[in-house]
């Protein structure tokens, strides 16, 4: 861009100083430079210092993160919307395979060998509100806790290919996991078989 316009140095100064405000568009970019220069004219001297260059370092260097999980229920189907920090590409994010469900088996605990994997039929991702409603094969019964992993490594990404940083730490590439269940009389057993039961 170029600044039209005059630039006036008032008299007896040596010097003006010119303010630069980034705006943080959300978008990851690579950095960008801004050169400033004074043009020689015939009423002025311009000495060795005629231009000056800023660099503009993008902030947008980390993957998305999930930003909210909400449970959704319409008779007998059940449905999660997950909501993304950043846009992420459609590919991944609309992508079944990128998300995972589990149920307790037997034992009424998650993270056990006789966990029952539930299948994710369908995901549509929702670019505009930045979220994806994931549809499991059958319902998820209320009072039953599952446990959702949604993949970071070859999966969920930025739209600059960040990997999703699942923990939210700070790094990208890490899955994201969570545990919840739905209803007002929720029950697991603890790890020690007793059975826990929460009423809301």
């Amino acid at each position: 861009y170029s600044l039209l316009g005059d630039f006036i140095i008032p008299a007896g100064s040596d010097s003006r100083t010119i303010s630069l405000i980034a705006r943080d568009d959300g978008r990851v970019e690579p950095s960008e430079t801004v050169v400033f220069s004074i043009d020689a004219d015939s009423s002025y001297f311009v000495g060795s210092s005629a231009t000056a260059t800023v660099s503009i370092n993008d902030s947008d260097r980390l993957g998305p993160r999930v930003a909210g999980l909400q449970f959704l229920a319409a008779r007998a189907a059940s449905f999660i919307r997950v909501d993304f920090s950043e846009d992420v590409a459609a590919g991944g994010a609309s992508d079944p395979a990128n998300y995972s469900l589990k149920a307790p088996g037997r034992d009424r605990r998650l993270g056990t060998s006789d966990d029952v994997s539930v299948v994710v039929s369908a995901v549509q991702y929702d670019a505009a509100g930045r979220f994806a409603i994931v549809s499991p094969r059958q319902a998820i019964r209320a009072g039953q806790f599952v446990e959702l992993a949604i993949r970071a490594t070859a999966g969920i990404s930025d739209l600059a290919g960040n990997a999703l940083d699942g923990d939210g730490d700070g790094t990208s590439g890490d899955d994201y996991i969570s545990r919840f269940a739905r209803g007002t009389k929720l029950s697991y057993a603890d790890s020690t078989g007793d059975i826990v039961t929460l009423n809301l």
